[in-house]
């Protein structure tokens, strides 16, 4: 049987050579491949045309490209093209897996953990101040730039929320053990049309969930012998009961908890967040990014022209459409638990309207 890059030398008509799989699910296959031009890997992620490119991918795209999400802790994404199959996304490679095979497959010292956990919080603050919160925070979706690196990098921005062109946050998003309270009531809530809530202040919860895992090695608000009963982690997360932690965790660690997992009211801000954060540094609690400088993303790929958003729109709109090209289009730019609106049905039917 051919090795399966074989099924993607298609990509060397578009001037990438495919190397190897990366990660196969739902949505497709992402592809690590050398860019030809400048030798540079890259990482193609490439989504089924037709009905897969809904407006969660719709959503990514103009959410990464508009303004463009230029930051060294966020994944970048640097062009976009059709094929006759796919919808094909260059992004930046990052080798080292997502924070949960950081967490499972590796003994990690605590400098180690500030140091990944402070550059979540300054990914998301980063977001925040372009108005756009991500609501997706999780193990899954932040990336280690390459093996035996520190460098942390977010991805994976299909539920974000742009204050300036989209709607205040109201529907349910995110995954079970990281979402806020105030999303586990916007589904009793749904035919209410003047509830939302804060997409920012969703986010430092799920920071602060994060956080617990990172030093817990569990989930704050899932009891261990019942992991799968979401009816109880709903009703733990709204009565803002967490798991205790074990005394290896850090005074600091308990201390932001503390101040993250409480009605939104009084929860601290992601800039309160991001002080806290660099007092850890200040302070000598973390430990340097790598042991040696990170090679820096290819000044070729850098410089290819970001698409505009019109020409943004005529690919997406083609992509929902299975099929030969009718032209060609290059546009380039600079888990369990996975939450959906029958799932909280069942879930909160029952827990009423609590006040938080």
């Amino acid at each position: 049987m051919a090795p399966p890059v074989a099924d993607y030398e298609f990509l060397s008509d578009y001037g990438y050579t495919p190397e190897r799989e990366l990660g196969k699910g739902s949505y497709g296959v992402t592809i690590c491949a050398t860019h030809d031009a400048s030798g540079a890997q890259v990482a193609i992620k490439l989504l089924r045309r037709g009905e897969s490119i809904d407006v969660k991918v719709r959503r990514e795209l103009m959410h990464q490209l508009y303004p463009p999400l230029t930051h060294v802790n966020i994944a970048r994404l640097f062009t976009v093209f059709l094929t006759p199959k796919y919808l094909a996304l260059v992004m930046e490679l990052c080798s080292g897996g997502d924070l949960f095979d950081f967490l499972v497959n590796a003994e990690n010292s605590l400098p180690r953990l500030r140091t990944v956990f402070s550059q979540v919080v300054w990914a998301a603050a980063f977001m925040h101040s372009k108005g756009i919160s991500h609501r997706d925070i999780k193990l899954e979706n932040a990336l280690i730039a390459e093996k035996n690196s520190n460098l942390v990098k977010i991805c994976d921005f299909g539920a974000c929320k742009n204050i300036s062109v989209d709607s205040a946050p109201r529907s349910v998003r995110g995954s079970m053990p990281y979402i806020s309270p105030e999303i586990v009531l916007a589904s009793s809530k749904r035919n209410d049309l003047t509830y939302k809530y804060e997409g920012e202040m969703a986010d430092v919860w799920s920071l602060g969930v994060l956080l617990y895992v990172l030093f817990q090695k569990s989930y704050p608000f899932q009891d261990p012998n019942n992991p799968n009963n979401t009816r109880a982690v709903a009703q733990r997360i709204i009565q803002f009961n967490y798991l205790p932690f074990t005394p290896m965790v850090p005074a600091e660690v308990r201390d932001l908890c503390k101040r993250i997992f409480v009605p939104v009211a009084k929860r601290i801000t992601i800039k309160e967040l991001s002080e806290e954060m660099n007092r850890w540094w200040s302070l000598g609690l973390c430990e340097a990014y790598m042991p040696h400088e990170p090679s820096a993303v290819d000044p070729s790929l850098l410089r290819i022209p970001q698409p505009s958003m019109a020409m943004m729109e005529q690919i997406l709109n083609e992509a929902q459409h299975e099929g030969m090209l009718r032209r060609r289009i290059a546009a380039q730019a600079s888990t369990d638990f996975s939450v959906s609106q029958g799932t909280f049905d069942d879930v909160v039917s029952r827990l009423g309207d609590q006040k938080m």
